[in-house]
């Protein structure tokens, strides 16, 4: 069965006091209606406070559409988990994301795997994690390339506990440089 925008807020209306965990799962043909379902909760008086969980995994969003998100997304101000999995972000989709998730203060898991962060996607997320008070997990995976930066927005993030760092660029280890510099950050890091 599938959903459509009226089905999603009509459900997320019907539970009005609650704590929300909203999971929309997809594939690409449907990478519409996750913007338009966010996007209208956002926009509806009280319910978007709501969602404290927000799993979009797999909708294909890429940069056009984070960019939207990025337009509203803050207004999910209890929002605890983020998970954007999966969704073909790129530099200028992270570059607004990590523009405004530092305003969510509440935010305690992100994951941002599977989708090409580029340098200035992975540099906004360094600055991002500098202003994330509640940030406890990260999730993501970066190229080789880019360990040395993302090791620099790692230190920023001094209540960070929970780490999972893999390589998106089809190998199973970093390489010499990017592993010592990656184990010099976590020797100063002693949340980790």
């Amino acid at each position: 069965v599938r959903f459509t925008v009226d089905d999603y807020i009509t459900t997320l209306k019907q539970f009005p006091m609650s704590k929300i965990e909203l999971s929309i799962m997809g594939g690409v043909d449907e990478r519409h209606v996750v913007v338009e379902v966010l996007s209208r909760a956002a926009a509806t008086a009280g319910l978007c406070t709501n969602i404290v969980h927000l799993d979009v995994y797999n909708h294909g969003l890429a940069d056009e559409r984070s960019i939207i998100l990025s337009r509203f997304i803050s207004k999910f101000e209890n929002l605890r988990h983020l998970s954007l999995d999966m969704n073909f972000i790129s530099c200028p989709g992270a570059v607004a994301l990590c523009g405004v998730l530092g305003n969510l203060r509440f935010l305690e898991n992100l994951s941002l795997c599977n989708n090409s962060l580029g340098l200035e996607g992975v540099e906004a997320l360094g600055e991002m994690l500098g202003k994330c008070n509640a940030l406890s997990c990260l999730r993501l995976e970066v190229p080789t390339l880019l360990a040395m930066p993302i090791a620099e927005g790692i230190r920023n993030c001094t209540t960070l506990k929970r780490l999972t760092l893999g390589s998106d660029d089809g190998f199973d280890s970093l390489d010499s440089t990017a592993a010592e510099a990656l184990g010099n950050l976590l020797a100063m890091l002693p949340n980790l």
